[in-house]
């Protein structure tokens, strides 16, 4: 497992049992990973670790003034409660679940990715395909081009809304395509609106979802009053949403689209999302597969305007290609995104279950 030790993502916990290998990742020194010997259990010790009680512990070890941290030998300190064999073999078995889930999910969206790229003819994408901000890259070349006045209409003077690079990348699409507002009920995007952010304490009022928060494995926003929110604009099963607010930074959520599955039925995301409905051309999970993909991803961004904070430009945004594959291979994408979704939702359920059984085992002892 990996956590975070710095500043205020301190005590974020995460089981990756197999992440590092299967991806060859590598952690920045703001991650410390917890390597638990075999005859401990790594899911029950990361369940104490994730839930309040564990955080707490992280925090006051926290040292630092501006930047408060904590180091592997501090983690080494922590203290770990003495359950009862069964207790621990009941939460390691949720722990466990949880992530073979995840994995599944992940190889789902993988396949749907490589179901969509193999029937519309797609090559791999690389950085000369497309426009950046980021670290240079060794041997790219600088992207300079022309375009006649008569091309230019009021809606943008932005370079990046003309670049050279995505007409290219356009080229590479030849399968037959549908405009994005032809794929969207009503044509068009909608949004949650405004409404005043009362805030009240942990499971009152309602949740209030915002783009730091939505892309966390498992949610966790804030909760504002009821009081002038309209309940109307809860999320419905099967949206699409795109984070529509942000700066251009790879690693950044901005432009990057989210799937409406179970944990967000019901619930209330911010004005800052751009989200939408499809209508009977195409489903929404095949939708969401395009928009995430790295294609779509770059579509998106390339409609972006602003200097500190972007926002896409959406009338730019809704002339957006989408392939228009046959039904069945629309639907065979659209099965598999949903069951992935719904995989990572029954995951956070049995995570949720067995952060809770530990946090109520622990509250028994203190009474």
């Amino acid at each position: 497992m990996i956590l975070t030790g710095r500043v205020g993502a301190i005590g974020q916990t995460a089981f990756v049992p197999d992440f590092w290998e299967r991806y060859n990742a590598m952690g920045s020194d703001n991650i410390i990973r917890i390597v638990v010997k075999p005859e401990y259990k790594n899911g029950l010790i990361y369940a104490y670790l994730a839930s309040k009680i564990g955080n707490v512990s992280f925090w006051k070890h926290a040292t630092g003034g501006v930047q408060p941290f904590i180091t592997d030998s501090m983690v080494g300190q922590l203290p770990i409660p003495n359950f009862n064999i069964q207790f621990e073999d009941t939460i390691d078995e949720l722990i466990q679940q949880s992530a073979k889930l995840r994995e599944e999910a992940t190889s789902l969206l993988e396949k749907a990715q490589d179901i969509l790229y193999t029937k519309a003819g797609f090559d791999k994408l690389t950085t000369d395909d497309y426009d950046f901000y980021g670290l240079p890259v060794k041997n790219r070349k600088v992207s300079t081009f022309v375009r006649n006045r008569k091309e230019i209409s009021t809606l943008t003077i932005n370079a990046f809304n003309h670049s050279e690079r995505i007409s290219r990348l356009k080229n590479k699409i030849t399968c037959p395509t549908i405009s994005l507002s032809e794929a969207l009920e009503d044509n068009s995007f909608f949004s949650t609106g405004s409404f005043p952010r009362i805030e009240v304490k942990e499971g009152k009022g309602i949740m209030l979802i915002n783009q730091s928060d939505i892309f966390d494995t498992i949610i966790k926003g804030k909760y504002i009053s009821k009081r002038g929110v309209n309940t109307e604009n809860l999320v419905e099963y099967g949206e699409v949403m795109i984070a529509g607010v942000g700066t251009l930074g790879e690693n950044e959520t901005f432009c990057r689209a989210i799937f409406a599955n179970e944990d967000l039925v019901g619930q209330l995301v911010s004005g800052e999302f751009i989200r939408m409905k499809t209508n009977s051309k195409i489903p929404s999970g095949y939708l969401y597969a395009w928009l995430s993909s790295e294609y779509g991803f770059r579509l998106i961004r390339y409609t972006q305007t602003g200097t500190k904070l972007c926002r896409p430009i959406q009338k730019l945004l809704l002339e957006q290609p989408v392939p228009y594959l046959d039904q069945s291979v629309m639907q065979e994408i659209d099965n598999l995104v949903k069951t992935a979704h719904t995989k990572k939702y029954e995951a956070n359920e049995l995570e949720r279950k067995a952060i809770h059984m530990v946090e109520d085992e622990i509250e028994k002892w203190n009474k």
